[in-house]
């Protein structure tokens, strides 16, 4: 959304720009705040695959541990049941697992930096709006 000042002749102008300024800053901010609830959420999801990664890697360490002191028959076949779930399931987690892409990140701290400078320039044009309101 663009503004300019030359289009302010009277103090009705102004406080119809400055409704326009403060509305643009709000959605601006939401659309930032959006975009880092976005990343932790990410970060998060990132965290909580890591950690049951490493469960299941010690759970099918001890599994193949039990596996490798017990004699042939069920208990042992069920075991090695249990041994290809997990393997399964930990290709799975690594497969499946949230990805950190560097582009995409590096994407969403460059649309980061241009709402901070956006919010940035709407404060400054308020402040040059607010002058020119006092000079009627």
């Amino acid at each position: 959304m663009s503004f300019s000042l030359h289009l302010i002749d009277n103090p009705i102008g102004a406080d119809e720009l400055l409704s326009d300024l403060r509305h643009e800053r709000r959605t601006l901010v939401h659309r930032k705040e959006s975009l880092d609830l976005r990343a932790e959420n990410a970060a998060e999801n990132v965290a909580e695959t890591s950690a049951e990664i490493t469960r299941t890697e010690q759970d099918l360490t001890a599994v193949k541990a039990k596996i490798a002191t017990m004699a042939d028959g069920p208990d042992k076949e069920t075991e090695i049941t249990k041994e290809m779930e997990l393997t399964l399931r930990l290709r799975k987690l690594r497969s499946s697992g949230p990805k950190t892409n560097g582009v995409a990140v590096l994407m969403q701290e460059l649309e980061a930096d241009l709402l901070n400078r956006q919010v940035e320039g709407i404060n400054n044009f308020e402040t040059l709006v607010e002058q020119r309101k006092k000079e009627f």
